[in-house]
């Protein structure tokens, strides 16, 4: 049960620097707010909050091994509880693996960021991606449900039992608000 919940808070803060990625750099009224603010510091933000979110979302489906040691993955705490999910659950386990596949960030993963590629780099290659805030957010919601519903079908916890995480960011600490005070100081 311990592999669940710690996969869980990782899914967890996931979706709350998603979140905050879309908050800041999701419409261009936002993104025009930080470049008046501080151009180059948050151009760096968002460069590295990409690579966490694109990198740390890949590692939740790698797989279960690696040699001889086991990841904390989606593969791995499937291969724990193998044969003992109900059909619905199933389907929507593929669904989440088909969502993950079409974002193309497996491969933009290994190519772009892991290995930087070199012809990547010099623009002789296009790595093609379909990442969205809205793929990205149903792939984690999807493990969400999936990481709080397999233990309870499976008998490792008592179905009176819930997990709650909060996967929002607070109103008032989150990036709106960090927003809102920029845009303050920039009207001063």
């Amino acid at each position: 049960m311990e592999e669940f919940n710690r996969f869980g808070i990782i899914v967890n803060e996931l979706q709350k620097e998603v979140e905050l990625y879309e908050e800041l750099y999701g419409n261009s009224d936002a993104v025009s707010i930080l470049n008046q603010s501080a151009m180059q510091v948050f151009s760096i933000i968002q460069r590295a909050m990409f690579f966490e979110i694109v990198t740390r979302l890949a590692s939740l489906f790698d797989p279960a091994k690696t040699g001889k040691d086991s990841n904390l993955s989606f593969k791995y705490l499937l291969e724990s509880v193998e044969g003992k999910l109900e059909p619905k659950t199933e389907r929507l386990i593929a669904q989440t693996f088909e969502l993950y596949d079409t974002t193309g960030i497996k491969n933009y993963r290994s190519k772009a960021l892991a290995h930087l590629d070199l012809k990547h780099y010099l623009g002789k290659k296009n790595l093609a991606t379909n990442i969205s805030y809205e793929s990205v957010s149903n792939i984690l919601s999807n493990l969400e449900i999936l990481i709080r519903s397999i233990p309870v079908e499976v008998g490792l916890l008592a179905k009176d039992h819930a997990i709650y995480r909060d996967s929002r960011l607070p109103e008032k600490s989150g990036g709106l608000a960090l927003l809102a005070k920029l845009q303050v100081v920039h009207n001063n």
